[in-house]
C-alpha cells in the first residue's frame, strides 16, 4: 500500500529532524497559550508565507490582518474588500481537520458535502469548481481534494473576483492555505484523538533551530482513519511536511517545503431520489455504491520561497512551486429508482495534474510629492498540464434487448444484494490540456490623504492553450477535437478606503477576472474567456480596547459567458449568472475571557440567462433546450448564519460551543428537486493542565437529520448523525 511509503517517509522525516537537533531548551507552553510554535518568539524574523499579526484570543484567534488581498500582510480595517480569514487556535478548538471544516467560520461561505472526496464550497452564491481558486501559500492548486488541516496556520479567503493578483479561474473567489514554516525556536507540539465511527488521527508538529536562529527545521506528520458513518465509507490520510529555512543574514531568508499526502476515500453521492423527489423509507446509512468503490489520492507539494531586504529599502521575492495530483477513482452514480430498484452506472477516473511555476515580486516604498506608495509588482511563469481518462459502464437496459455488451447490473432498493463483480468500464472521454503563462502584474496602495488609502490592482495575462479531447460515447475515435488557443487578459481591481471618525472606516471596491473556455466546450476555440465582475461596499467600526469588531458589506457579482453542461455530455456557452447580497460579521468580547464570533449572511443569486440541453426521451436524438433563466444556483442558500462563543475559566477549563444555519437550497439547476435548511449546534470542553490538554468535541448535538447535498438531481447526501471525539494535545 502506498500508505505504508507514506508511513515511512514520515518516520525517516523525524530521525532527520533528530540529526538536526541543536543544543538548546525545549519551549514549553504555558496554560493559556494555545497557539503553535508560531507564538514561542515574539520578535523572530519575518517569516516568507505566514500572516504577520494575530489577536489572540483564550482558544480561538481573531486575526487582525491579512495577505490575500495585496500579497502584503495588511490590516484587516485598510483592505477594501471583506477578506475572511481563520486561524489556526480556531481550527483546534473545533476539531477543524479539513479545509471544509475551516471554512465554516467564513461569512458568506457555505459549505457542502463534496462526495466524500474533495472539498466543495460555495463563495456569495459561486462554487468552487467552476469558479474558484485555492492556492497553498499563494500557489495555485490542482482540482479541490481534501486537504487536511494538520500543517496550516491560517486560511485566507478572498471573496469575490481575484484576477487582479491571481490570473484565470477565481471567478467568485480565492481561498489561500497559509502552512506552518519553520521558525527560530525549539518546541514542539504531539496530538491524538479517536471517536465515533472507528475515528483515530494524530498529528505531530516539531520545529528546531540552531543556536543563532539562522537555520531551523519543522516537520508536521498527520495519520487519520475512519470507518465513517455509512456503510462503505471508510477513508485513510497520511502525510508528512517537512520544512527548512535558512537566514544566512538579517536581511535574507530561504523557506523550503516538501509535502507528500497519500488519501484514500469512498466515493458516496449518497442516497436515491423517489421520482417525487423525495427521500425513500430506507436506513440513512445504507449505501447502494459497490464495495469495488475508491478515491486514491496522491499529492506532491514543493515549494522554495525566497526573501530579500536591500538597505535601500526595497525587497526581492522569489516563489518557485510544483504541485502534483495522481487521482484513481471508481465510483458507482444513481440514474433513479425504478419500481424497487436503483438504477446505477459505473465511471472510472484516471486523472493527472501537473502545476509549475515561478513568481519574481518586488516591493517598493516611494513617495510621489505629498502621496505614499506601497508597491507590489511581479511577473508569473506557470506551466499547468491536466491528463485524464474516464471510463463508464451504462445501466441495465442501455443496449438492446439480448445484447452481449456488459451493463452496471440494478440493486433492489429495499433489499439490496450486490452481484457487481467487476470493474469493467468502456473508455468514455479522454483529455490532455496543456497551458502556458505569461503574467505581468502589479498592486499600489496610495496613501492619498491622512485617513484615505486607494488600492489600484492589475494583471495582464498571456495564455497559451493546448487542449485535446476525444469523446467516444457513440463509437472509439469517432468524435475528437484539438484546440489551440492564445487567450491576453487585463484582470483590474479599484479599492477606497476611508477612515470617516474615530475607529470607523467605509471601503469600496470593484474587480474583473476571467476563466478560458476548456475543451469540451463546443466552439470552443472561438469562444470568449468566461468573465466575472464584482463591486462590493462596507463600512467597518474596531473599538478602542478591540473588544469589538464588526464589518457590514453589500456587494454585486455577475459571471457572463457560463459554460453548461447538458445531457449529452457536451458543454455550450449560455449562461449568465448574478449574485447580490449583504453580509455581516461580529467579533465581541463582553467579559474578560469570554469572545463570540457571528456571521450573517444574505445571498440572492439566480441565472440571468440559463439554457441547458435535457434528455427527453430514450433515443440518441431525443433532447430538448430547456430554458432555466430566473432559477437559482445549486447549494446557494439565501440565508446563511454562525456563531461561535469561547469561554475560557481561571481554573483550566474552557467550554465552546456554536450553531450553523442556512436556508433551502436546490441541488440542481432545474430548481426541480429542493433540500431543507437546518440548524446544526457543535460544542467542546477542554482542560489545560501544564503543557497538556485534553479536550471533547461534539458535532451535531441535537442528532438533526438533514441533507447536505445533491448529485445530478438524482440523490443526496444525508449528513452525519451526532457524533463525539476525544483528543489529547501534548506541547513541549
Amino acid at each position: 500500500m502506498r500508505s505504508t511509503d507514506a508511513l515511512g517517509r514520515i518516520a525517516h522525516a523525524l530521525l532527520l529532524a533528530l540529526t538536526l537537533s541543536a543544543p538548546g531548551r525545549l519551549t514549553a507552553a504555558q496554560p493559556d497559550e494555545t497557539a503553535s510554535p508560531t507564538d514561542a518568539v515574539e520578535d523572530s524574523p519575518p517569516i516568507v508565507g505566514s500572516l504577520a499579526e494575530y489577536v489572540t484570543v483564550d482558544g480561538s484567534a481573531v486575526p487582525a490582518s491579512n495577505s490575500i488581498a495585496t500579497k502584503m500582510p495588511s490590516p484587516i480595517g485598510k483592505t477594501p474588500a471583506h477578506v475572511g480569514v481563520v486561524a489556526e487556535p480556531l481550527l483546534s478548538a473545533q476539531r477543524a481537520r479539513t479545509l471544509s471544516d475551516g471554512l465554516r467560520n467564513v461569512g458568506g461561505v457555505h459549505v457542502v458535502d463534496g462526495l466524500n472526496v474533495f472539498d466543495y464550497f460555495i463563495i456569495r452564491g459561486f462554487d468552487v469548481q467552476s469558479s474558484g481558486l485555492v492556492m497553498t501559500d499563494g500557489a495555485a492548486e490542482p482540482e479541490s481534494t481534501v486537504m487536511p488541516t494538520y500543517n496550516v496556520e491560517a486560511i485566507e479567503v478572498f471573496k469575490g473576483p481575484a484576477g487582479f493578483l491571481y490570473g484565470k479561474d477565481p471567478l467568485g473567489g480565492a481561498v489561500n492555505v497559509v502552512r506552518k514554516q519553520a521558525l527560530p525556536v525549539n518546541a514542539g507540539r504531539f496530538t491524538a484523538s479517536t471517536g465515533s465511527f472507528g475515528t483515530a488521527d494524530s498529528t505531530i508538529d516539531w520545529n528546531l533551530s540552531d543556536v543563532a536562529g539562522r537555520k531551523a527545521f519543522r516537520v508536521n506528520g498527520l495519520y487519520g482513519e475512519s470507518d465513517g458513518w455509512r456503510d462503505r465509507s471508510d477513508s485513510r490520510q497520511v502525510a508528512v511536511n517537512p520544512a527548512f529555512a535558512w537566514r544566512p543574514t538579517p536581511d535574507q531568508s530561504l523557506q523550503v517545503n516538501a509535502e507528500y499526502v497519500d488519501a484514500e476515500f469512498r466515493p458516496d453521492v449518497g442516497l436515491p431520489l423517489l421520482s417525487t423527489g423525495d427521500l425513500p423509507r430506507v436506513p440513512r446509512e445504507r449505501n447502494y455504491q459497490t464495495p469495488l468503490d475508491f478515491s486514491d489520492q496522491e499529492i506532491l507539494r514543493l515549494q522554495t520561497d525566497y526573501e530579500r531586504r536591500f538597505d535601500a529599502g526595497p525587497t526581492l521575492r522569489i516563489k518557485a512551486y510544483h504541485r502534483e495530483l495522481d487521482w484513481l477513482t471508481d465510483g458507482t452514480l444513481y440514474n433513479g429508482i425504478l419500481g424497487s430498484t436503483v438504477s446505477r452506472t459505473f465511471t472510472t477516473l484516471d486523472d493527472r495534474q501537473r502545476f509549475s511555476g515561478l513568481q519574481v515580486e518586488g516591493i517598493f516604498s516611494v513617495r510621489t510629492g505629498s502621496v505614499g506608495h506601497r508597491l507590489l509588482a511581479g511577473v508569473e511563469v506557470a506551466r499547468q498540464t491536466d491528463e485524464f481518462d474516464l471510463g463508464i459502464l451504462p445501466p441495465d437496459g442501455f443496449f438492446p434487448p439480448g445484447s452481449m455488451i456488459p451493463t452496471m447490473p440494478s440493486i433492489d432498493l429495499f433489499d439490496p444484494v450486490e452481484t457487481f463483480a467487476a470493474s469493467f468500464a468502456f473508455p468514455f472521454v479522454s483529455g490532455d490540456s496543456r497551458a502556458t503563462i505569461l503574467a505581468p502584474y502589479v498592486i499600489d496602495e496610495i496613501q492619498v490623504a491622512d485617513r484615505a488609502t486607494l488600492v489600484a490592482g492589475l494583471r495582464f495575462d498571456e495564455i497559451s492553450t493546448d487542449l485535446s479531447f476525444s469523446d467516444n460515447q457513440q463509437e472509439p475515435g469517432r468524435a475528437n477535437s484539438s484546440v489551440d488557443r492564445d487567450d491576453s487578459e487585463f484582470s483590474p481591481m479599484l479599492g477606497l478606503v476611508v477612515e470617516t471618525l474615530e475607529n470607523w472606516t467605509v471601503y469600496a471596491s470593484a474587480s474583473r477576472a476571467h476563466a478560458p473556455i476548456g475543451a469540451r466546450v463546443v466552439g470552443a476555440a472561438e469562444l470568449e474567456p468566461e468573465r466575472a465582475t464584482q463591486s462590493e461596499a462596507g463600512i467597518r467600526y474596531s473599538a478602542p480596547d478591540d473588544r469589538l469588531r464588526a464589518t457590514v458589506a453589500i456587494y454585486d457579482a455577475d459571471r457572463s459567458n457560463l459554460a453548461i453542461t447538458g445531457d449529452n455530455g457536451f458543454t455550450q456557452q449560455a449562461g449568465d449568472q448574478r449574485s447580490r447580497g449583504v453580509e455581516l460579521e461580529l467579533a465581541v468580547q463582553p467579559v474578560p475571557r469570554l469572545r463570540l464570533l457571528f456571521s450573517y449572511a444574505y445571498n440572492d443569486a439566480e441565472f440571468t440567462e440559463f439554457n441547458q440541453l435535457e434528455r427527453v426521451g430514450p433515443g440518441p436524438t431525443d433532447f430538448a433546450v430547456r430554458d432555466r433563466t430566473g432559477n437559482r444556483p445549486a447549494f446557494a442558500p439565501e440565508h446563511l448564519a454562525q456563531l461561535w462563543v469561547n469561554h475560557r475559566f481561571e481554573s483550566g477549563f474552557a467550554l465552546s460551543g456554536g450553531a450553523r444555519v442556512f436556508s433551502g437550497q436546490f441541488i440542481a439547476e432545474d430548481n426541480q428537486v429542493e433540500i431543507d435548511g437546518a440548524l446544526v449546534i457543535d460544542g467542546a470542553l477542554s482542560y489545560d493542565w501544564g503543557a497538556c490538554r485534553i479536550q471533547l468535541n461534539v458535532r451535531n448535538l441535537t442528532d438533526a437529520d438533514y441533507e447536505s447535498r445533491g448529485f445530478l438531481a438524482t440523490s443526496v447526501t444525508p449528513s452525519r448523525p451526532l457524533a463525539a471525539w476525544f483528543g489529547f494535545d501534548y506541547r513541549f
